[in-house]
């Protein structure tokens, strides 16, 4: 999955929410003597997210819809494209999929979620490893995941990523592909979105006695 999910994934927890946003660069052994233990518990969902989301039969279903050159590339477009319908469900139903972040303030909409993501990073900044900081930064600049609503601000992101795949030449093909297939495309997200939640929910369930209340 993509940062968006990860980060709405991993609930209302700043801590964990925070490990969860930047589990990305955060490669190798995890420590627990070199993160707090929630940041730590976060970095730990967003591997089981990402292994979970490898095996979902849904996401292998829009990764087979592409054309068969592209499909080899095709697992981190669609988790690109997931990021797209999630921010496009938020504006609908932005209750029913925008956790309440550290404020308690329930949020309306994806822009006030971006808001807050942002502040809670904040707070966890040193935690953050200098790419993640990098990243972030951008993010909060050219106001990223609000604008993942926006099919265009999208497509700048897949070419990228066919860039650093080392296959730049197919990003208009994968864009057009994914805009072709954009309806059934977006059905199957209705689909595996619900099964990522639930996912998330049970490795809270099984694992969260190491962040209770007072966990650290």
């Amino acid at each position: 999955m993509n940062f968006l999910a990860h980060a709405v994934l991993a609930g209302s927890q700043a801590d964990i929410v925070a490990g969860s946003a930047a589990g990305d660069f955060i490669k190798g052994v995890l420590y627990d003597d070199h993160y707090p233990k929630r940041f730590l518990f976060g970095v730990r969902l967003h591997r089981r997210i990402d292994a979970f989301s490898n095996q979902e039969p849904c996401l292998r279903a829009s990764a087979n819809r592409l054309p068969s050159h592209l499909r080899r590339i095709g697992p981190p477009c669609i988790d690109m494209i997931a990021d797209h319908f999630l921010a496009r469900a938020t504006e609908r139903e932005p209750l029913t999929y925008l956790p309440t972040l550290p404020s308690a303030t329930p949020v309306t909409n994806l822009e006030e979620y971006e808001d807050g993501l942002h502040r809670l990073l904040a707070d966890h900044w040193q935690q953050l490893p200098p790419g993640a900081q990098r990243f972030f930064t951008h993010a909060k600049t050219t106001r990223l995941f609000s604008n993942y609503a926006d099919f265009d601000r999208v497509s700048r992101g897949i070419r990228y990523v066919c860039e650093r795949l080392g296959r730049a030449e197919d990003g208009p093909a994968m864009v057009a592909a994914m805009a072709t297939q954009i309806d059934a495309l977006e059905s199957d997200f209705t689909t595996y979105w619900p099964a990522l939640l639930g996912e998330a929910e049970r490795f809270f369930r099984v694992n969260g006695s190491e962040v209770r209340e007072g966990g650290g």
